[in-house]
């Protein structure tokens, strides 16, 4: 039932995209490692307790997954305020700023949203949490963290 609330479609990212981590530019494609990275997507316009809820749902991924596997990327317009967020926020995660918007269709809807990404930059099962429907998106994160990493989790 899980795999009819997810997009299917496959998005491809642009390799120069220029992402910051406290005042230090990557590319996109130099953060992902050779293998699959679970990244959760917001805007600093979208409901921050979408937000919320989602960033609890990964604080509840044991750390042994996390940390080789997740990442975050936030699209905050001020440095200062993903700078503050940063220190407010309690993950074992690598998180990122992308001053420019992915052009993923999805970004229009102006809501967070998960993906996976492989080191091609192919985005795949994308999702979008719904914070009202209780375990949703902890079903999807324990489908996905089955099917990517269950070597890691076992």
């Amino acid at each position: 039932m899980l795999k009819n609330h997810y997009f299917k479609n496959l998005y491809y990212f642009c390799l120069i995209i220029k992402i910051i981590k406290l005042n230090k530019y990557y590319n996109i494609s130099d953060i992902l490692p050779n293998n699959n990275k679970m990244v959760f997507y917001f805007s600093e316009t979208n409901c921050w307790d979408c937000i919320e809820a989602a960033l609890n749902q990964i604080k509840n991924i044991p750390d042994s997954i996390k940390l080789n596997n997740y990442l975050i990327l936030c699209n905050y317009s001020n440095v200062r305020y993903f700078q503050a967020f940063i220190k407010d926020i309690d993950l074992k995660v690598p998180i990122y700023n992308n001053e420019e918007k992915l052009n993923i269709p999805l970004e229009n809807m102006d809501v967070p949203f998960f993906f996976i990404i492989n080191s091609d930059l192919h985005c795949k099962q994308v999702f979008i949490p719904i914070k009202e429907i209780e375990n949703y998106t902890a079903n999807y994160l324990q489908a996905m963290n089955k099917k990517y990493w269950s070597k890691t989790i076992n």
